[in-house]
């Protein structure tokens, strides 16, 4: 078996278990002279077929979201994969949304799929789970269709415009600056303050947290910023989701 050591059969029989996933060969020869070997070609498949899906924003303030769809083998044992209908799609949509079905896409065959995901506009606000669809499809060796954890993605939405950032369910959205400039003591007119003061301006930087994601880039927000002194230049950090942006003093 898979060109392992030979082993005599005296009973014409042989029984292999628990054989790893993949392709395996069977070869059995015979003394008899001008009668050779002969061999049998299988694959043992265990691994139940699932899909990434994955969108083109996790918040937005359009109407319309792409969704790319993508197998991780081919699925189409009873029928695969498809959206001939809002009721018929094997992409499920919960919340204020639906599919377009008429955006359905083949982007690769049996494996990669694309589709518009329309976004209610009698909401404001709000959110639409994407999530496929359970056992649809099977692969070659029968099996169904697995969901996992990265086979659904949320996305968040908000029609509303406030001072040029888009926010997702807060009303009233607060900003926080912080940074790493240490605080200092100081005597003011016979009262004890606390200052932040650095004369150590090398790679200072500037973080502003938002209470809410949202949707604009750095440069959008820097623009919007009024500086007294100096300039700002985006700096690379951690998002995290959208609610936190960094600023390199210059």
């Amino acid at each position: 078996l898979d060109d392992g050591s030979t082993s005599a059969c005296t009973n014409g029989k042989v029984t292999y278990r628990s054989l790893r996933d993949g392709n395996h060969t069977f070869e059995v020869c015979t003394k008899h002279q001008g009668l050779g070997c002969a061999t049998y070609n299988w694959t043992v498949d265990t691994i139940p077929p699932t899909a990434h899906v994955t969108a083109s924003t996790s918040f937005t303030s359009s109407f319309n979201v792409s969704v790319n769809i993508s197998f991780t083998e081919p699925c189409i044992g009873g029928g695969g994969f498809g959206c001939k209908s809002v009721n018929t799609c094997n992409l499920l949509v919960y919340g204020a949304g639906q599919v377009i079905p008429s955006s359905f896409r083949i982007l690769q065959p049996n494996f990669v799929y694309s589709l518009l995901v329309s976004l209610s506009s009698t909401i404001q606000y709000g959110r639409a789970i994407l999530v496929m669809d359970r056992n649809f499809c099977t692969d070659p060796a029968g099996n169904s269709f697995m969901r996992m954890p990265n086979s659904s993605v949320y996305v968040h939405f908000d029609f509303n415009v406030q001072n040029l950032i888009f926010f997702y369910g807060e009303r009233d959205p607060q900003i926080e600056e912080r940074s790493r400039v240490p605080e200092k003591l100081l005597q003011l007119n016979s009262e004890t303050r606390t200052v932040q003061a650095t004369n150590d301006y090398d790679r200072l930087k500037i973080y502003l947290y938002f209470s809410a994601p949202v949707m604009n880039s750095s440069t959008e927000i820097l623009n919007s910023l009024n500086i007294s002194q100096g300039s700002l230049l985006p700096a690379k950090a951690k998002s995290l989701g959208n609610r936190r942006f960094g600023f390199m003093v210059s």
